[in-house]
């Protein structure tokens, strides 16, 4: 046993008193027994033997008491003073250990009082009692039944023969008639000795006559009262000079004094007591028996002790709980301390053991048995003895607890007993049982309150334990957060990025071109959002996005509120998770962690005691294992011993002798407290050497089978040492695991040693659940251990059926897949298929298919099961090992087709993977590798083919034959990859005409060639002896140059169709068009500039087709013509491109390109020349307004008040006026020389043009609601 803590140094002044044993090993095993009963020591006792000798022999002291608490030696003096007495059989002593059977109406005084008149007319002789109804029975004697016999038969003779009743006798003589009557004297005696031994014992006690009775009783209140006259005559019989009472105080009733002491007066009061001797009653008490008066229920009995009213007059007891009662403190205090009103005199006897000097009696004690004080095992600790000395101040229950002690030592310490138990572990178990005399023989069936504290214990070491483990696992996942904190800021800083550049976007603040983000007063840039720091003060504060010009800080243009914050980034956490690892500090907490688990593991009782950091926590109240103890055990010394370390977890093993091989206190323990209860014992730790295999041999055959298998160690070496120990215990584990064995699984995978190995058995047993408790439980540390221990399990599995794979499982599979052994490593292909089976049962995508071991990734190859990256397809599709560098091709993955098939049924997954390839080279630079694939991309969108084309070389073209499908035709034109020969343009265009599929490769093309012939460009020569070449060309340049939906651009067309190499184009086939067209084709020479071309595109698309030319010609005007111009000449007019030259020329001769009923174009003329300000001939004039006057009059006085006719006379001008409607026509017809006109500013115009002419008088009138101008026509000039 190890010392207890404490326990002090050997410098003790009796650290070498022990007795002279050499061998302290050594049990004392002859060691005799000290007898407990009362023994006189003159030493201590001789002084109050002579004072109640003194009180005995003064005639005055008829109650006297000898006063002291138990072990004082009251019984011893009581010994030697009967011993001394004068007359020793004039001394009674009676002492009553037990009451009988309470009465319904007996109090406690009265029960007392019954015992004690038993015990004394018992102490009487048999027959010394002769008139007494408790007259003892005499023993059966034959000697005097037959005399009894023989005095029977005379007395019957001689009555008999006095009555004349005597009945003849045969015989003729008188010795014959002697015999006769002795023969019958003889029957008569036997009769008489028979019916003498049949009635022994035996007393008539109702006489009834004729079914009638009478007894005669009287009601008396006590049993001294009952019975004083049969006590009376008992001591007129033995007469006693000396009656010792013991024991009386065992009861708790100092009331029966008050009765003895009556009793006393009145036997001392009888006439027949002799004078001169009295009757004395000497009481061996304590003095704490006096403090029940005033608080017991017979202290209002007597109102001497009681203020206020007397005792009840209705008879009840006057304690009984319906009288209701006030005390005085004082009066009741007063009364505890008048106990001398019982006695005439009390002798006190002084304790001589205490608990200063009672450690000194308990050492001699033990030592006069054998025994050593010191620190060896078989030596009994000195700290041991203080402790139970201060505790054990009675000198019977000292001297017992040493030799129980002696007796125990013989069957537990012996060198053949019980190896590796002490003699200071047993002592302190046997003075624990002597003051739990019940608690210690529940031991046994363990039950006992040791027991529940060592249930405690257990539990609240598991517990602490657990939750250390559980903060090892939170370091730990800080620990690996460390590493993704970075990684995951800067995912967070690229998605608040797009974020803030969207709300930047807004119309509202597009002009801030910088952009930043503010949190509280700390200002952080773009590039800063990726940072830890940036985010462990985001999710503190309050984040405004900002923007400026100059500065990213110069307006908030968002505030973030706590719900959108964590809504957007819910990964962000709080700012615990952004915290700054300090390793230092990390490091010391894990060790501090490891330690307290360490301590936990070997803590014994005291161990915990000293520690009130660790508290088991039980329905939300945490309570440490000092406050468990005083929980438990009811004494001090019970807490004592086990706080200090005498009481340990090895108390069970001193409370029985042990059969069988012992094997350690270790193995013994773990025997008694968990295989023997069946209880698991988690945390037990053996400590001697081959500790588990003697363990394994001591146990029952079911220990593997039970619950008590479930310890640390003893899985440590099951898992260590298979066997079929080790199957029965992870299956009885398995079948256990809705229960406690959960928390046993929780604890080894934290804290046992063959982690690995327990993996592999529970995957090798079916335990269905394993892979996701490996994989995902928080109960398994969250460490680099995971992977191997699931990589175990894995490879453990009987078949992929046996184990439970749910969506967690395969997350952590997927995620951690190059981790895994299982599947990163060369496994054997049984292996591997059952490995592969479990991937797909979990539907599972590996993400690096180059990390899988060989035969895992061509099953994972050919089973569709890895993700579509550029990584993983490089790494199916090249065969080397190294696999750097290697280009990713449409040749190679062709030609793996289970990888095609793959890509191909996967094209949004494809494209994205291609589209994340880092490789310089591109998919392929084979037209015919390109057609051949676009034959297996029959359910690709055109979308999906055209970025897979975009992915070839720039400057490949497929040529279209029966290969390649013609939905695709267009997609490869549109991505430029079509061939660029006159034959595949033709083709194409046969069968789509030019779309603006073709429209973006022809802009492409011509933008790239600009002087290139097609030849060239296509790469071969197109022309021909026979001209079909030349057709060819003129075929495709006509579709093209008409290809203006497709194509909008003129220019373009008409570049493209230069590089066809045609010297020109048919006018016919050209098809006009508003725009550059003409121009285009003028400037490259593909058509002639003359009168018949511009005819052409005139009357085909109007001016508009030949503005821009015209615009652009210095012939124009030479070949313009009313044939050429045809219908377009009010689109001319009207045209703001038309050149002014071009415009003049027209309105020159009016009469040459206006037909006279155009009215448009006369309209159109008028316009013309109020918008250009182009003057017109009178002629021209004349006619517009003839023509327009009644369509427009408005447009016509506008146009007569222009400067478009300044040049017209003044008589032409009248003339013209004529034409109009009054009051313009006044003018001219002279009806009215004066009227009004409105004052709207065409007519002021025309009116102010009149007045310079002086063809009228103007003069400004007011009229409602406004002005008018009233003219006066001048008359005509001469």
């Amino acid at each position: 046993m190890s010392k207890p803590v404490g326990q002090p140094a050997e410098d003790d002044e009796r650290s070498g008193a022990v007795l002279a044993r050499t061998d302290p090993s050594e049990v004392p095993s002859t060691a005799s027994l000290r007898s407990l009963a009362p023994e006189y020591d003159p030493k201590h006792h001789d002084r109050y033997l002579r004072r109640l000798q003194t009180a005995v022999e003064d005639p005055r002291n008829k109650n006297i008491a000898l006063m002291g608490r138990y072990g004082t030696g009251k019984s011893s003096i009581l010994d030697q003073f009967e011993r001394e007495y004068v007359r020793p059989d004039k001394v009674l002593r009676i002492s009553i250990n037990t009451l009988g059977a309470p009465a319904a109406d007996a109090d406690i005084t009265n029960r007392i009082q019954k015992e004690l008149v038993r015990h004394l007319t018992y102490r009487a002789a048999p027959g010394q009692l002769r008139h007494s109804r408790f007259a003892r029975i005499k023993p059966f004697s034959w000697k005097r039944a037959s005399a009894q016999a023989a005095v029977a038969t005379a007395l019957l003779g001689l009555f008999l023969f006095l009555l004349g009743w005597l009945p003849d006798v045969p015989g003729d003589g008188s010795k014959q008639r002697g015999l006769a009557w002795a023969g019958l004297a003889a029957v008569t005696w036997t009769f008489a000795l028979f019916l003498r031994w049949a009635l022994d014992g035996r007393v008539v006690s109702d006489v009834s006559a004729a079914g009638a009775a009478v007894k005669i009783s009287e009601r008396s209140d006590t049993y001294f009262d009952e019975y004083l006259e049969e006590i009376a005559y008992f001591f007129d019989s033995v007469k006693p000079h000396v009656v010792i009472f013991e024991d009386l105080d065992r009861f708790e009733d100092p009331y029966i004094f008050d009765s003895l002491r009556e009793l006393n007066t009145l036997l001392n009061a009888s006439p027949t007591r002799q004078p001169g001797q009295p009757i004395r009653f000497i009481y061996a008490i304590r003095d704490s028996l006096f403090t029940q008066l005033g608080h017991s229920p017979r202290a209002g009995a007597d109102d001497r002790y009681r203020r206020g009213e007397g005792a009840d007059n209705d008879g009840s007891h006057p304690g009984d709980a319906s009288t209701s009662q006030t005390f005085d403190p004082a009066v009741v205090e007063s009364q505890r301390a008048n106990r001398t009103k019982f006695f005439e005199i009390v002798i006190p006897v002084v304790p001589f053991i205490s608990h200063r000097n009672a450690r000194e009696l308990m050492v001699n004690a033990l030592e006069r048995q054998g025994w050593a004080i010191g620190p060896t095992g078989a030596q009994i600790d000195r700290q041991l003895i203080d402790t139970v000395a201060r505790h054990t101040t009675e000198m019977r229950l000292l001297l017992n607890i040493c030799n129980e002690f002696t007796v125990f030592a013989e069957h537990l310490l012996g060198p053949n007993e019980a190896p590796g138990l002490d003699a200071t572990g047993l002592f302190a178990l046997v003075a624990y049982k002597n003051f739990h005399l019940e608690d210690f023989e529940l031991i046994s069936r363990r039950e006992s309150a040791l027991d529940k504290l060592e249930h405690d214990h257990t539990r609240l070491v598991r517990q602490c334990i657990t939750q250390a483990e559980t903060q090892r696992r939170e370091l730990l996942r800080e620990r690996r957060f460390e590493g993704a904190k970075r990684r995951l800021a800067r995912s967070l800083g690229k998605r608040l990025n797009f974020f803030a550049t969207a709300v930047r976007s807004t119309p509202n603040y597009r002009h801030l071109t910088q952009q930043g983000y503010l949190v509280g007063e700390q200002k952080f840039t773009r590039e800063q959002s990726s940072d830890p720091s940036f985010w462990a003060a985001a999710v503190a504060g309050a984040v405004k996005v900002t923007a400026g010009q100059n500065t990213p800080f110069q307006t908030s243009i968002h505030q973030f509120s706590d719900e959108e914050f964590a809504s957007l980034f819910p990964e962000a956490g709080d700012a615990k998770r952004w915290a700054e690892l300090d390793a230092e500090e990390l490091a010391r907490k894990f060790h501090d962690l490891d330690e307290t688990v360490a301590f936990l593991q070997g803590a014994d009782f005291a161990d915990l005691a000293r520690h009130d950091e660790h508290t088991l926590d039980s329905d939300g109240t945490a309570t440490n294992f000092r406050a468990l103890v005083a929980r438990h055990l009811t004494t001090d010394l019970g807490r004592d011993l086990v706080t200090q370390g005498f009481l340990d977890r090895n108390f069970a093993l001193y409370a029985a002798q042990f059969y069988g091989e012992f094997a350690g206190v270790d193995v013994a323990q773990f025997l008694v407290q968990a295989v023997q209860r069946n209880q698991m014992k988690v945390d037990h730790r053996f400590s001697s050497s081959g500790a588990i295999e003697n363990l394994l041999s001591e146990a029952p055959p079911t220990f593997t089978r039970s619950i008590s298998v479930l310890n640390l160690q003893v899985f440590d070496h099951l898992l260590a040492n298979p066997s079929n120990h080790t199957e029965r215990a992870v299956s009885f584990l398995i079948a256990g695991l809705q229960g406690e064995a959960r928390s046993f699984l929780e604890a080894y995978f934290n804290s046992g040693h063959e982690r690995r190995a327990l993996a592999s058995q529970l995957a090798a047993h079916g335990w269905p659940a394993v892979l996701t408790y490996l994989a995902t439980s928080d109960e398994v540390p969250d460490d680099d251990e995971r992977p191997a221990l699931v990589s175990d399990a894995l490879l453990a599995l009987p078949s992929a059926e046996t184990a439970e794979v749910d969506g967690q499982v395969a997350a952590y599979l997927e995620e951690h897949h190059a981790d895994i052994g299982a599947l990163s490593h060369w496994q054997p292909d049984a292996k591997s298929r059952v490995v592969y089976k479990v991937a797909e049962a979990a539907d599972i995508t590996f993400h690096q298919l180059a990390a899988l071991g060989g035969p895992l990734r061509d099953l994972a190859i050919l089973g569709n099961r890895y993700a579509l990256t550029a990584e993983n397809l490089r790494s199916a599709t090249i065969n080397d090992e190294s696999r750097e560098g290697s280009a990713l091709t449409l040749e190679r993955l062709r030609t793996r087709h289970a990888v095609w098939n793959y890509c191909v049924s996967r094209p949004d997954t494809f494209l994205a993977a291609l589209r994340s390839n880092e490789q310089v080279e591109p998919l392929t630079a084979d037209p015919a590798e390109l057609a051949d694939a676009l034959g297996d991309l029959a359910d690709w969108s055109e979308e999906q083919v055209a970025e897979l084309c975009q992915m070839t070389a720039a400057d490949l073209g497929v040529r279209l034959t029966e290969q390649v499908p013609q939905n695709r035709w267009q997609v490869l034109a549109r991505c430029q990859r079509l061939e660029m020969t006159l034959e595949n343009l033709h083709t194409y265009i046969e069968q789509f005409d030019v779309d603006p599929a073709l429209a973006v490769l022809l802009t492409s093309h011509a933008s790239t060639t600009r002087d290139a012939p097609l030849h060239e460009a296509g790469g071969e020569a197109d022309a021909d002896e026979d001209g079909s070449a030349t057709d060819l060309a003129e075929t495709v340049a006509n579709a093209i140059v008409n290809a203006h939906s497709a194509v909008p651009d003129p220019a373009t067309r008409a570049q493209f169709v230069k590089h066809l190499c045609v010297a020109s184009l048919r006018l016919d086939a050209v098809v006009p068009e508003a725009g550059n067209l003409l121009l285009e084709l003028l400037a490259h020479g593909l058509l002639e500039e003359d009168a018949e071309t511009y005819r052409h595109f005139i009357a085909g698309a109007g001016w508009a087709a030949a503005e821009s030319a015209a615009r652009s010609s210095e012939h124009f005007l030479d070949l313009l013509s009313p044939e050429v111009l045809g219908t377009a000449v009010t689109d001319l007019l009207l045209s703001a491109g038309t050149t002014p030259n071009i415009r003049s020329y027209v309105l020159r001769d009016l009469d040459l390109f206006v037909p006279a009923d155009d009215i448009a174009a006369l309209k159109a003329a008028a316009q013309a020349s109020l918008s250009h300000s182009l003057p017109m001939s009178a002629a021209g004039v004349e006619r517009v307004v003839r023509g327009v006057w009644e369509d427009d009059y408005d447009l016509v006085v506008e146009f007569l008040a222009s400067t478009s006719a300044r040049d017209l006379p003044t008589p032409d001008l009248v003339r013209l006026l004529a034409l109009l409607p009054a009051p313009l026509s006044y003018f001219s017809s002279r009806e009215r020389t004066e009227f009004e006109m409105p004052t709207r500013p065409s007519e002021e115009r025309l009116v102010r043009k009149l007045a310079s002419r002086r063809l009228a008088k103007v003069e400004k009138r007011r009229r409602k609601p406004g002005l008018v101008h009233v003219l006066t026509v001048a008359p005509p000039s001469s």
